[in-house]
């Protein structure tokens, strides 16, 4: 299981003519608290991390296995269904229901109860997120309050926000990642809830909103909270993505090769309407 923000940014490098933070911003950004020697041992969640990935990997297979069935018994009722004259194509899951998750959730409760102190970490997350596709959001937040009110000082939390993020509904997500955002002591895991708990309208609201722009300047604080350039060029890359890419703005002048290798570029057909077809195969 890849851990996530909320999600899972690309790593990418800064764009030219990055944000340059206000005098006010770069206050906000001081007030951090500073960084204590953190109870939970970096090295034992890292640890942990090791053996839930075994676990996942195990999970991983069992699913996979679980869909090949089900598809094999959707051709199956396709296959029937044509025998017996009747122009149905069924129904395929796209992804286990509930209970299938219940089961995998099961394997994490059990995986948890043997892990104390800071190795919870890793297991908690995996709780909070399976419990939320199992539909036990009473579960996912319980597990999700305890990464925060039992690990606030851990480092390592950030990698693990996700399951906040995308495991808990409100109100109790906005309070678990408000916490975080005003009480950890390190940087970058208060960036990294600032982006979970605004990166919505950064994505989607319309960019001459109030919305969009609310979320815009808490992404510039999370830039200057941040101490890792990685995060820091995550989150500014989430921003650009928005505002050099939008609707109306001018394209970048992309640059290629035709089939008769003749090098050319989008300007040389500036004033022409033009399709560009991407595609891809997998």
């Amino acid at each position: 299981m890849t851990k996530t923000l909320g999600l899972a940014f690309a790593l990418v490098a800064f764009w030219s003519g990055g944000l340059v933070l206000t005098a006010q911003e770069t206050a906000d950004a001081a007030e951090k608290p500073a960084a204590k020697t953190s109870a939970n041992d970096e090295a034992v969640v890292k640890a942990a991390e090791e053996r839930a990935r075994v676990t996942d990997g195990e999970l991983n297979r069992k699913m996979k296995e679980y869909m090949a069935a089900e598809r094999e018994k959707s051709r199956a009722e396709a296959e029937k269904a044509k025998a017996e004259g009747r122009n149905v194509l069924p129904a395929m899951r796209m992804a286990p229901p509930a209970e299938y998750w219940a089961g995998d959730l099961a394997v994490w409760e059990k995986a948890l109860a043997g892990e104390t102190g800071a190795a919870r970490i890793p297991y908690l997350f995996r709780v909070a997120l399976i419990a939320s596709r199992a539909e036990m959001p009473e579960r996912a937040e319980s597990a999700a309050t305890e990464l925060v009110e039992k690990h606030l000082d851990s480092a390592s939390l950030g990698d693990y926000v996700g399951a906040i993020a995308y495991g808990v509904k409100d109100p109790k997500r906005a309070e678990l990642l408000g916490t975080l955002e005003a009480k950890s002591p390190h940087g970058d895991v208060r960036a990294q809830s600032i982006v979970s708990r605004v990166g919505g309208a950064l994505k989607q609201a319309p960019l001459d909103s109030t919305a969009y722009a609310a979320a815009r300047a808490s992404a510039v604080k999370a830039i200057a909270l941040a101490t890792s350039p990685t995060l820091k060029a995550e989150i500014q890359s989430m921003i650009d993505g928005r505002e050099k890419f939008a609707e109306g703005v001018i394209a970048p002048d992309i640059s290629g090769v035709d089939l008769d290798g003749v090098s050319f570029k989008l300007s040389d057909y500036k004033g022409k309407i033009i399709l560009l077809d991407f595609w891809g195969d997998w």
